[in-house]
């Protein structure tokens, strides 16, 4: 008895701290929430959710010189659960920065890659961090390098949960699979090349089984043609496709240094959406568990011409529900200023489903710009995040959202941040749980003179700030469940009267009747 006073006692103080916390996302895209304002500029944002349905942010940072390696923990709401601004995860003497990795560890905490300047050189380092902030491989991480010029660090979760670290060491991609307790799976490296080439890492997400996908960009120097290529590797690190790997993409070349990202379509295959040059246009390819490119040789352009027009910057999602992939893209009238943005769903089959050109999210105007688009399925919807540009240093963050037939549901376009300013790497996740849904964007924002981070989130009616929770019988801290947290605070309040919380039937008493209401509503 004594030692369940304690327990429910401590329940009761801990959700008198969580009722007690204000939700931080500000519902007023005026003023947005500071995810880091510290002095210096804070800069590529990266984001993997929490296990609360919250999200994971990371970023570089150079307040005390050299571009530091941070991170934060938000809650659904937009509290900071760690120091404010972030804790330090690498002090780096880095004066410029690089692409990094940053992915969930499947229990509750992330995967962190990037390239670490504290060993007397540049190697690569993958660290775990716990939901608790604590980095578990201890301050320095596992090397996961093996000498030579090395860049563009990623990770990814392998299917079975093993992190897998991929990056460039001089024209080559290398990869290695850890154990969760940073323990090397492979001794070595594992080497992806290609003949008379370089073959540089683009991305990494994970498979099926215990495989992990990586996508590649084949570059012959400055001058010659960037295509794509994608390698699926085993628990071992073999090759589970054509050991000449497949190819994505090679009828032309992707822009000089564009590296495009991927998603994993849950199944063992991949969705990737990318912009090529001569002509400038956007293209979407799937490919299958078994390395198939199933939309043809090279994908298939977002729309039938490309004539007068330039399609580029796409960002997209993929519906796993559905099989649907949704892609919008910077459209420009060429050598002009005048821009705007359109969207493009393919179904399973890679047959366009919005017309030959899409639907109009932005219409093309003069003196306009859009950039930054990134892509959710969001409440079942195609959702997207861009930037508005009118002049240099003076933009806003939008959303869209579409419905199945490529036309735009609720106000949108809605405004997430309408405070004038530079805005730019805009990451987006859609966070949901029994406790609600929201869409969450973090970008770069120079509004206080430093490029700092914002934060805001939007609900499925298209409201912003912390999501609405529907009220659930029992439920009594407010966590969406009812389990034996909730049972600990109503056996703590037994006996109470008068307008007590867990008065579940309210006859004016804690009593037997409401501990059976409870344990009827367990989740």
């Amino acid at each position: 008895m004594h030692r369940l006073s304690v327990w429910t006692t401590g329940c009761v103080l801990l959700l008198a701290l969580v009722t007690a916390a204000p939700g931080q996302w500000i519902a007023d895209a005026a003023l947005n929430t500071p995810v880091c304002d510290a002095v210096g500029d804070t800069v590529q944002p990266k984001v993997a959710p929490a296990p609360d349905g919250g999200t994971y942010v990371s970023w570089f940072d150079n307040r005390d010189g050299g571009y530091d390696v941070y991170l934060q923990r938000i809650t659904r709401d937009g509290v900071a659960l760690w120091a404010t601004n972030g804790i330090l995860i690498a002090d780096l003497a880095n004066s410029s920065t690089q692409d990094y990795g940053l992915c969930a560890d499947g229990a509750g905490g992330v995967y962190l890659a990037f390239l670490d300047t504290r060993f007397g050189g540049t190697v690569v380092t993958v660290t775990r961090v716990d939901q608790d902030g604590v980095q578990v491989w201890g301050s320095t991480g596992k090397q996961v390098s093996n000498g030579g010029s090395v860049g563009q660090p990623a990770v990814a979760l392998s299917g079975d949960g093993r992190p897998v670290a991929a990056w460039v060491r001089d024209s080559v991609t290398e990869a290695r699979r850890l154990e969760p307790d940073g323990t090397f799976a492979w001794p070595v490296p594992v080497t992806l090349s290609a003949p008379a080439a370089q073959l540089w890492v683009a991305d990494a997400q994970s498979g099926d089984g215990t495989s992990v996908i990586l996508s590649m960009v084949r570059q012959t120097g400055f001058a010659g043609a960037k295509t794509l290529w994608a390698q699926k590797l085993d628990a071992s690190g073999a090759s589970l496709w054509p050991r000449a790997h497949v190819k994505v993409f090679t009828a032309g070349s992707l822009q000089f240094g564009n590296f495009p990202n991927f998603l994993s379509d849950g199944a063992g295959g991949a969705v990737f959406a990318f912009y090529t040059t001569g002509p400038l246009q956007s293209w979407a390819q799937r490919v299958t568990a078994d390395g198939s490119p199933a939309w043809g040789a090279n994908g298939i352009a977002v729309t039938v011409t490309s004539a007068g027009r330039e399609r580029t910057g796409p960002g997209f999602a993929f519906d796993p529900v559905t099989q649907r992939t949704y892609v919008a893209w910077e459209e420009r009238i060429a050598n002009t200023s005048q821009y705007g943005v359109t969207a493009q769903a393919f179904d399973a089959g890679g047959a366009r489903l919005w017309g030959d050109d899409g639907t109009v999210i932005e219409p093309v105007v003069a003196n306009f710009g859009t950039h930054d688009i990134e892509g959710e399925v969001f409440d079942g919807h195609a959702t997207f995040a861009y930037v508005r540009d009118l002049a240099f240093n003076n933009g806003t963050l939008f959303a869209a959202q579409l419905d199945d037939s490529g036309a735009l549901l609720l106000n949108s376009p809605l405004a997430l941040s309408s405070t004038a300013s530079g805005h730019s790497r805009v990451e987006t996740i859609f966070n949901a749980g029994p406790w609600g849904a929201s869409f969450v964007a973090i970008w770069q924002d120079s509004r206080d003179g430093d490029q700092n981070l914002y934060g805001q989130a939007m609900n499925p009616d298209g409201s912003l700030g912390p999501p609405e929770r529907e009220t659930i019988v029992g439920d009594l801290d407010g966590d969406g469940l009812v389990n034996a947290t909730d049972l600990a605070i109503l056996l703590g309040a037994w006996g109470s009267t008068k307008g007590s919380p867990a008065d579940l039937d309210g006859n004016g008493a804690v009593d037997a009747a409401d501990l059976a209401v409870l344990l009827g509503a367990w989740s």
